[in-house]
């Protein structure tokens, strides 16, 4: 009879013991749902609140002045084209062409500042992809509209005309290579607060004196926090 209720007891006990066990594995599901819950309703969050950003970019139209850090860019339109023209002198200027299946995207502007050795801003070009997320294509690059004459584009002699030092305002030809595949996105030209590009002389280049970057943009932005705490700033959208 002892050894009958010993087993009852032992069966009763394995039978406790299996709820408990059943209860707490019901209940760590239950908070893995949860916390699975809570990531995926966080991100529906942030994706909307950059849905709402992105949405405000949009709308914004298009300015051809921009102006920050003692810096006025003007003259920005920018058009598709297969050549990118720049470092004109007399009847002379050089050119990039672009390969098959791609386009320059380029524009003439007009920079003005009010120190004697600026840094410029950065201008890269996006575009937006299906999951609206904005990919870096690449930089515009920097170069000179003109020089006074074939001596000071070869770096014989300076040109006061391309140094803030001497003229308040410099004009300049930027432009970026693009495939005819991306042509049929959202494009747009964004920069940056904070300006990053700096003049560079390396006598035995041609021509001696540039504009180059320290840094970069971000190759894709996909919250608005990325965009906000960056200080991004559209200039354009490209049609």
């Amino acid at each position: 009879m002892k050894r009958f209720i010993h087993i009852i007891v032992l069966l009763c006990a394995a039978l406790i013991q299996s709820c408990v066990n059943t209860s707490q594995n019901k209940a760590e599901g239950e908070a893995q749902n949860t916390d699975s819950l809570t990531v995926q309703t966080n991100k529906f969050k942030k994706k909307q609140d950059w849905i709402h950003v992105l949405d405000s970019i949009l709308k914004q139209k298009n300015s051809a002045t921009y102006s920050s850090n003692g810096l006025t860019y003007r003259s920005l339109t920018f058009k598709k084209s297969n050549r990118f023209i720049f470092d004109r002198y007399d009847d002379t200027y050089h050119y990039s062409d672009t390969e098959r299946g791609d386009k320059y995207i380029t524009a003439n502007i007009t920079v003005s500042s009010e120190t004697k050795d600026p840094l410029l801003h950065g201008f890269g070009l996006y575009y937006m992809d299906a999951d609206s997320a904005l990919n870096l294509i690449d930089m515009f690059k920097y170069r000179f509209f003109r020089w006074e004459d074939y001596g000071s584009y070869l770096g014989n002699y300076s040109d006061n005309k391309n140094d803030f030092a001497y003229s308040e305002s410099i004009k300049f030809a930027i432009g970026v290579s693009i495939s005819d595949t991306l042509l049929n996105k959202k494009l747009l030209v964004l920069t940056r607060e904070k300006p990053f590009y700096s003049r560079t002389e390396a006598r035995f280049n041609t021509p001696p004196v540039s504009y180059v970057s320290s840094t970069s943009l971000l190759n894709k932005i996909t919250a608005d926090y990325e965009w906000i705490e960056n200080g991004y700033i559209k200039i354009a959208e490209i049609k």
